[in-house]
């Protein structure tokens, strides 16, 4: 199996590169090893570990947020954008608009997507391909995983077993490819701008970027149009999901500092006024020191903001390389967190929010979600 044959030479690759790294040398690429261990598990290869203990490495220079000081940023933030969705009149229609593809219009459609918008992704998708670092997997409720090593410049997708054969499919690919791009791109700078990406509330604003123009091409050029609205439409509604979660995440520690803890690997609910918290992980985190990357809620609301404003340079006719590119440089500002959160520019989402949602009206007049 070739994906086991590549996961089995990378992990080799790695040991072997443990082996003559000193403890602040391998801080540096303590992700690399842990998207290892999460890979094999993934792609269930038998008899393989990675040969260094990165949990017992202590915070050193990894790169960590401290929150306190911008729990009443995200949580003005928060109140800005509830406001907005609220404004709108916002609602979601829970409709993933169905439109089945077959194989061959799936490899049509990703291909000629990846060449307007990034030429570099096709390249990148059929190398990924052709080494066999893209495999299925049983991911439970999740549509796809990447696996990043930049240490040794190596990278895989899994995607779910499970998926329908929709645009669900080319959404996901698209998404995890940019991951993939958003690192490998930065690895030829300062490591610390690739952690403070994996690590940040910026994490998945390329990816969500992606998704956007992605649904701007099927629209444009009539590909699985009204499954492309109710997608986008989903989007929408996720970034308000991640707000509410963000709004009561930020009140509550600020009212229960030392109480309030995270696990990597939960999964939340939200129900009104309450959160529920399921799931264990390895990391247990609190608001005066933590990862945001074990906080997926921050990423995908904040990436929400910032993927409708890189949409708009796009819109503006800047290229979307070149708009990537320099978003990518920008990470590890140290003081960037709390000045861009708390004026980040809502104007642009509102406007393309309530027009696609006045599209959406006359496609299928019926009340589906209603945000209070």
């Amino acid at each position: 199996m070739l994906v086991e044959e590549s996961i089995r030479r990378d992990a080799h690759n790695l040991n072997r590169l443990s082996s003559s790294l000193s403890i602040s040398k391998a801080r540096r690429v303590v992700y690399d090893f842990s998207f290892m261990e999460m890979l094999i598990k993934r792609a269930n290869v038998q008899n393989l570990d990675v040969e260094i203990d990165y949990h017992a490495l202590d915070d050193g220079e990894n790169i960590v947020y401290t929150m306190e000081d911008n729990l009443q940023a995200l949580e003005h933030l928060a109140n800005r954008v509830l406001k907005m969705y609220k404004g709108i009149d916002f609602y979601c229609y829970f409709d993933s608009g169905y439109a089945h593809l077959s194989s061959k219009d799936k490899v049509d459609i990703l291909y000629s997507f990846l060449d307007e918008f990034l030429p570099e992704l096709l390249k990148m998708y059929k190398d990924l391909y052709e080494k066999g670092h893209i495999f299925g997997s049983n991911l439970g409720t999740a549509l796809g995983e990447s696996f990043i090593m930049p240490s040794i410049d190596s990278y895989y997708i899994a995607l779910n077993h499970n998926q329908e054969n929709d645009i669900y499919n080319l959404e996901t690919i698209i998404h995890e490819l940019l991951h993939i791009y958003a690192s490998h791109f930065l690895r030829n700078y300062d490591w610390k701008k690739t952690q403070r990406l994996l690590n940040g509330l910026s994490a998945e604003t390329v990816p969500l970027y992606g998704e956007l123009a992605f649904f701007d091409y099927l629209v444009r050029n009539n590909i699985a149009k009204e499954s492309a609205y109710f997608h986008r439409n989903y989007l929408d509604y996720n970034t308000l999901y991640f707000f509410q979660i963000i709004k009561f995440f930020c009140h509550y520690a600020r009212q229960n500092p030392d109480d309030f803890n995270f696990n990597s690997g939960i999964s939340y609910e939200f129900t009104g006024k309450k959160v529920n918290i399921q799931g264990e992980g390895m990391f247990s985190l609190t608001f005066d020191e933590v990862k945001n990357s074990e906080l997926v809620n921050f990423a995908y609301g904040i990436g929400g903001i910032e993927a409708y404003n890189l949409y708009h340079l796009e819109k503006m006719g800047v290229p979307p390389k070149k708009i990537i590119d320099t978003f990518l440089l920008n990470q590890g500002d140290d003081d960037h967190l709390t000045k861009d959160i708390i004026n980040m520019d809502l104007s642009f989402m509102k406007r393309e929010v309530k027009s696609h949602q006045l599209v959406l009206e006359r496609i299928r007049p019926l009340t589906g979600f209603h945000q209070e």
